[in-house]
């Protein structure tokens, strides 16, 4: 009998991943002044994206039902950080004062910096062409956070410290 030789050490590396789904292409969330309104948007899943599981901890004991997803944004509210046509992941989790949030305002769809400030929210853009949009109290029964935007989708890239 011929004994089992070693084999040399691989140079490929597994990395435990997480297969996030990923949102229909055609359906978009506004980074800008765009038509992605609520009657228009449902969450079709069209396939799944691995993202490295270490990318998403921290976040995991946090989430509701939806756990993560994967959406395309358009508009250039968000520029330079986040552009028209990029894809971003969001985790259905809550929101902490100053976070990148997926949120519905007025039946349309957006990623914003969310501040709470006394009884308002206010939603800001990066991009210093858009304005600030403020949530008064009583349109609050038109707001809705839908998660936290956590970074680009593909090639995974962090979005800390937008502000």
């Amino acid at each position: 009998k011929k004994s089992m030789e070693q084999l040399p050490e691989s140079n490929v590396r597994l990395v435990d991943v997480t297969w996030v789904p990923v949102v229909d292409g055609a359906i978009t969330i506004c980074c800008g002044t765009g038509t992605a309104y609520a009657e228009d948007v449902e969450w079709n899943v069209v396939g799944k994206y691995p993202v490295p599981t270490v990318d998403l901890m921290g976040f995991s004991w946090l989430l509701k039902d939806g756990g993560f997803r994967i959406i395309t944004v358009e508009g250039d509210s968000m520029a330079p950080r986040i552009e028209d046509g990029d894809q971003v992941l969001f985790a259905d989790t809550e929101l902490l004062n100053g976070d990148l949030g997926l949120v519905r305002y007025r039946d349309r769809y957006m990623v914003r910096g969310v501040f709470f400030e006394g009884n308002n929210i206010r939603l800001q853009a990066i991009n210093k062409e858009y304005d600030s949009i403020i949530v008064p109290p009583e349109n609050l029964e038109e707001f809705c956070i839908l998660g936290k935007v956590l970074g680009k989708a593909l090639g995974f890239e962090k979005l800390n410290g937008l502000w």
